[in-house]
């Protein structure tokens, strides 16, 4: 799953937030240049919020080789896993990895066109006299 958050940030198809200043309100660029204040709901403010602590935990996974075999973990390290929490982090996780089925569906979903094979081979039939 972390894998596939690392490729789908790659490409840019994931990307985070600013940090959320808790104040209420965030500044929206408009089209002339000039910044208009918008109040947050409470709502709002709790998904901000939420963001910041996954972004936290984010940075908190390490990837974690297993000496000769090619096995990948990604987990807290030891001395972090009583004090900090990877809840939200598997969730981004695997919401990454699922954005990456659901692009991968295009590919192996897509449907080839049907080819009428007698239209492919013009040949005529031999007139025995």
């Amino acid at each position: 799953m972390f894998e596939s958050l690392i490729e789908m940030m790659d490409l840019n198809l994931i990307s985070f937030t600013e940090t959320y200043d808790y104040k209420g309100e965030i500044t929206l660029p408009t089209d002339n240049g000039e910044g208009k204040k918008y109040k947050l709901t409470d709502e709002e403010i709790l998904s901000l919020t939420n963001i910041d602590l996954a972004k936290e935990e984010l940075v908190s996974i390490y990837k974690f080789s297993s000496g000769s075999s090619s096995k990948v973990r990604y987990d807290l390290p030891p001395d972090k896993k009583s004090k900090v929490h990877d809840d939200r982090a598997y969730t981004i996780a695997m919401l990454a990895w699922y954005l990456k089925q659901l692009r991968r569906e295009n590919i192996t979903k897509k449907e080839h066109p049907k080819i009428d094979m007698n239209k492919m081979f013009l040949f005529k039939q031999p007139q025995i006299s």
